[in-house]
């Protein structure tokens, strides 16, 4: 029988750990993408009681708080009040995270985020065996691209929505964040018969200077009937062809 080793037997690193602000920085979104379900509930369930904590809501694998930007510091308990998030400050292009919790829930507040993917650097304070533990990370101010498109399937070709999903998945990387994909079902038309759907994608983009590079997203098949609306959109904003163009030159999606 093979001998199992475990690097980090009691540490359950995030997958990824996002933030995205509004346009005063007053409020953030910080995006947790797990590697657990159950450590991820447990933290919902704690972190919903921090006082900056507005509301919180799971979508798969990912939880989502909308939090206040500040900081009030956390009166932790055993079991009733183990862990929550205590501050999230933005500064320039960044936004620091700051956990606390006590026992597991320390470990979780340090070890389990700081090695999250998008985490840009972290500073900790020894945790577990009962101690209390806080752990400071430091990720991307990135901000809520929602991009609508109108349902263009053919016979011929197929699916939209499949087209711009696997479109998504391609380009999804550090600077644009592929978060979710929704498809709304559409009552049906007499003279549509076939499903009728629209659907939209929620981008997490990385703020570069001021270049957005979630415009990414865009490198859609030049041929498509994808690309088609997409011009007809430019044609309403000519100013951000040359971007546009740039960005899916550098995409390497253009001969």
């Amino acid at each position: 029988m093979k001998e199992l080793k475990l690097d980090e037997p009691y540490s359950i690193p995030y997958r990824a750990i996002y933030a995205i602000c509004d346009e005063t920085d007053e409020c953030a979104e910080i995006i947790e993408h797990s590697n657990c379900y159950g450590g991820a509930a447990w933290a919902r369930h704690h972190y919903s009681h921090s006082p900056i904590v507005r509301q919180v809501r799971t979508l798969g694998n990912m939880t989502r708080y909308l939090v206040k930007t500040g900081k009030v510091p956390l009166e932790l308990k055993p079991s009733s009040a183990a862990a929550g998030i205590e501050a999230v400050e933005v500064k320039d292009n960044e936004v620091a995270i700051t956990y606390a919790g006590l026992g597991g829930g320390g470990v979780g507040a340090t070890r389990c985020r700081a090695q999250a993917a998008g985490v840009v650097r972290s500073e900790t304070t020894p945790s577990g065996g009962g101690k209390a533990a806080k752990g400071t990370i430091v990720v991307p101010k990135r901000k809520r691209v929602l991009i609508g498109i109108d349902d263009t399937d053919t016979k011929e070709t197929g699916a939209t929505w499949c087209l711009t999903h696997n479109i998504a998945k391609e380009l999804d990387c550090v600077e644009s964040v592929y978060l979710s994909h929704s498809l709304v079902q559409l009552f049906p038309v007499s003279a549509k018969p076939r499903t009728v759907f629209q659907q939209s994608w929620n981008l997490d983009v990385w703020m570069r200077g001021h270049r957005m590079h979630y415009l990414k997203i865009f490198a859609v098949h030049w041929k498509s009937t994808v690309y088609q609306r997409i011009q007809e959109w430019l044609s309403l904003t000519p100013l951000m062809l040359p971007v546009l163009r740039n960005t899916v030159n550098c995409a390497g999606l253009l001969s």
